[in-house]
């Protein structure tokens, strides 16, 4: 991977991007095609060698490093990774009134496919929320902020299962607030686990009702989201967020 020397000063001449939220990092716009993403202290202490092992990861729908950055000092700094200018945060899926249903769930499973095959690759995506997926008009996806995976080999069998269950356990939620036009991962913090199941087991009937426990409760089983978002019916959607205004009416 390339390796790329820099100091503060120098960084400082940049243009930082300001149109999304970093709460562990700067992003610094290097050229049209390209980021720095200098970590905050805390975090170059611990993600120097995440950021080595994704540089030799390939997957078309994620975001991972082409450059590990250093002080002149060889002090770990971040990385460099592209600039994904005609993309915006799927954050703008999940209240977007004129888009059609189909677009939304084409999306909601690219995306659930995407992470998936993350699990399926050795890798924990804990970080699951709106602002760390990308989309752009064409349909196309992008999985940003890798840094913070972590590794099947750092983990016993159980113990990596687990993590994976609530990785795909957000991943539900999330996907369920692009075609819900609800933020259910934000629902799930405002409500428990029973209330919500209640609300949602009208648009998921039959075999599908199972799933309720492991999207809103604490199953340790891992569930495929990419596996049943379609056969969630939209006028079912419409009418448990019709009847959810309610409750949180009351």
């Amino acid at each position: 991977m390339n390796k790329i020397i820099i100091t503060e000063k120098e960084l400082s001449h940049y243009p930082t991007l300001d149109d999304t939220i970093h709460h562990e990092s700067d992003i610094y716009i290097k050229d049209d095609d390209t980021l720095f993403k200098i970590l905050l202290y805390g975090n170059r202490l611990t993600r120097e060698t995440t950021v080595q092992r994704l540089s030799f990861y390939s997957n078309p729908d994620c975001v991972t490093p082409t450059g590990i950055i250093y002080t002149p000092e060889h002090e770990f700094l971040g990385f460099e990774m592209p600039y994904l200018k005609k993309y915006v945060p799927s954050t703008r899926l999940i209240f977007n009134k004129n888009m059609p249903y189909k677009d939304k769930l084409k999306y909601a499973k690219s995306i659930a496919i995407a992470i998936e095959k993350l699990s399926q690759d050795g890798m924990v995506f804990w970080d699951v929320h709106p602002d760390n997926n990308m989309i752009n008009k064409n349909g196309d996806i992008k999985i940003v902020d890798m840094d913070g995976v972590k590794f099947k080999e750092d983990y016993t069998k159980s113990e990596f299962d687990h993590k994976v269950a609530y990785s795909h356990r957000l991943l539900a939620q999330l996907t369920l607030s692009y075609i819900s036009k609800m933020n259910v991962i934000e629902l799930a913090k405002a409500l428990n686990g029973d209330e919500l199941k209640d609300v949602f087991h009208s648009a998921f009937r039959g075999e599908l009702f199972d799933y309720l426990e492991h999207i809103f409760g604490f199953s340790d089983e891992i569930i495929y989201p990419s596996e049943f978002l379609e056969y969630i019916d939209e006028k079912d959607l419409l009418c448990l967020r019709e009847k959810l205004v309610r409750k949180l009416s009351k």
